[in-house]
């Protein structure tokens, strides 16, 4: 009986290992507005390059990004027809501290985002709080695999807003568009 469920196991893991997400992703914008106020965080030299819409930058955090002031709240919104009329996407992320939201989100960017390689952002979660720097992004694809498999077609929004003792110091938004991948 052990065996048979080890050989189901496997079967299962190796049929999940050759799922392919349905979808392709392209990044269409970067924005990033800072609220009145001192300057915090710096996000405005993040930009797309190329063909590929592949994102490029530095942001700058000027305060480490400790869990007893600053807090981020993440928004998905879609877009099926491509009008601009956004509706709120059915799972959006809670209201967390920094070093919660990395610990718990960072794992759908860590196949984009590869420490040491193209970005000095310590998108594990490890650290915390998150120290004040300059964090590169070079080259960035966003990469699906750790994607949910369901996304609706047509426009993607996340803004990703971050706070200070209640207050909103800047807000990074991302539009992608998701087509149908054709095999």
């Amino acid at each position: 009986a052990t065996l048979k469920l080890d050989i189901v196991i496997q079967s299962i893991y190796l049929y999940m290992q050759c799922i392919k997400q349905t979808y392709t992703l392209t990044i269409e914008k970067v924005s990033f507005f800072k609220e009145e106020g001192p300057t915090i965080v710096d996000g405005s030299n993040i930009f797309l390059m190329g063909r590929e819409r592949l994102i490029n930058g530095t942001v700058d955090v000027y305060e480490d990004l400790d869990p007893e002031h600053f807090t981020t709240h993440i928004g998905l919104y879609s877009d099926t027809s491509g009008n601009g009329e956004f509706r709120p996407f059915l799972y959006n992320v809670s209201t967390l501290d920094p070093c919660t939201t990395l610990k718990e989100y960072g794992s759908y960017a860590k196949p984009s985002l590869q420490p040491g390689t193209n970005t000095n952002f310590p998108i594990d979660g490890d650290v915390c709080p998150i120290p004040k720097d300059t964090y590169y992004f070079r080259d960035i694809e966003v990469q699906t695999d750790n994607l949910p498999s369901q996304v609706p077609r047509g426009f993607l929004k996340g803004v990703l807003t971050i706070f200070k003792d209640n207050q909103t110091i800047c807000v990074f938004e991302l539009l992608a568009r998701v087509e149908d991948k054709y095999l």
